[in-house]
Formats: C-alpha cells, structure tokens, sequence
C-alpha cells in the first residue's frame, strides 16, 4: 500500500468502503453530498489516531473524496480503454480535489504540479484499481464487470494492464521538471511508442504464422 504507515493507508481504505455505498446512491452529486454531511469534520476525528498531522490528515481526506468522486473514470478506463492516459489525467483533474492533492497551481503562464505527489496518487489509484477489478464493478458504457472471473490469465492481464498505466504515468511524471504540459507531452509520446511496439509485435506474429499456415497447406 502506498503512504508511510500501513494501519493508515488500511484506514483510508476502510473508511472508503464504508462511504462508498452512501455516497453511490447520489451519483453526480457525491462532493455535494460529502460536504453537506460534514464528513470532513468527522473523517479528521478518526484520521487523528493514524499518528498523523492536520496537513497530512487533510490530505488523506482529499484522498477518500477523490477515490469515491473518481472511481467511475477508473473503471471506465480499466474496461473500455475510454480514456488514454493523457486524457484520464485531464479528466482526473478537472475535479477540485485532485488538483488539490497534486498542489496545482500556475506560475509565469506555466501550470505546475508536484510530481511527488502525482505519483503517490497514481500508487493508490493502482491500489483502487486492484480492489475495482477484484469486486467485478461494472463500467458505464458496457455495464460489464472488469474482473471477477474464472479465467486467471484474463485476470492477470487487466491487473498487468492497469499497473503499466500508472507506471507511464509516473514516468512521465518524474520526468516531466513539474510541468502539467510536459507531462501530457511525454504521456503522449509514450503512448505513441506502446502502440508501435504493439503494431511491430502484431506484425511479428503474422509473420511468425506465415509458414506455419504454408505448411499446413501442403498437407
């Protein structure tokens, strides 16, 4: 789990799947929700016996909001490829908590962002991840589940498919010199490069195929 203490990230979980259910029943409205119930104010009181500091205790705050407000886009990505990852940035920050969370923030006409922090959020989200595709939750334009199934390889492949995402993603982020636009820039040409890789290897199992299919024919 990503965070310095294990009891504190297996909180942040819990008290997510505590709230999740509440909240699913306000789709749309579930920030609106959050604050009209004060949750904050009764999330700080529990967050307090983590050992942490009011900074880090808001932050993981932050955190629980952005899981629930979020996790659709993160299923939609895990089944239905609807957001490549430049835009399942774009996406993911267009809420207030997540720019928040990566301190976003405009200098000089540039938008910067704390690649620290990007790439924590990208290890929980991964972690989110895990649990969505272990629960078989359901995308929105399908309405099929992206895991729960009898066939491990299939399994295996989406859990590989969503870590090598986020590996992109923070990547491109530790490399980015803490601009939002560098970062899209190299999530972009990085996607570039997987989808020649994926065009090459195509190729290289036709081809591979080839005398295989000739062979059968003389037969």
């Amino acid at each position: 789990l990503p965070g310095s203490k294990e009891a504190g990230a297996a909180k942040i979980l819990f008290i997510y799947s505590i709230l999740k259910p509440l909240l699913e029943q306000n789709a749309g409205k579930e920030a609106v929700l959050f604050d009209g119930l004060q949750l904050s104010n009764a999330l700080e009181e529990i967050l307090k016996s983590s050992g942490h500091n009011i900074e880090a205790i808001y932050q993981d705050i932050l955190l629980i909001k952005i899981f629930i407000i979020k996790e659709q886009l993160l299923i939609d990505e895990l089944f239905s490829d609807q957001y490549p990852p430049r835009e399942f940035i774009s996406e993911l920050i267009s809420g207030k908590e997540a720019c928040e969370y990566v301190l976003l923030n405009e200098f000089g006409g540039e938008i910067y962002f704390n690649k620290e922090r990007m790439e924590e959020l990208c290890g929980w989200l991964f972690t989110l991840g895990c649990i969505l595709i272990s629960e078989g939750r359901k995308d929105s334009y399908r309405h099929k589940a992206v895991g729960i199934s009898n066939d491990k390889a299939s399994l295996y492949k989406k859990f590989e498919k969503l870590f090598q995402f986020f590996q992109n993603i923070k990547k491109a982020s530790a490399e980015a010199g803490y601009k939002l636009r560098e970062l899209g820039n190299l999530i972009e040409k990085e996607q570039r490069n997987v989808k020649a890789k994926v065009r090459v290897n195509a190729k290289i199992k036709s081809i591979a195929r080839e005398p295989k299919a000739a062979a059968k024919k003389k037969r």
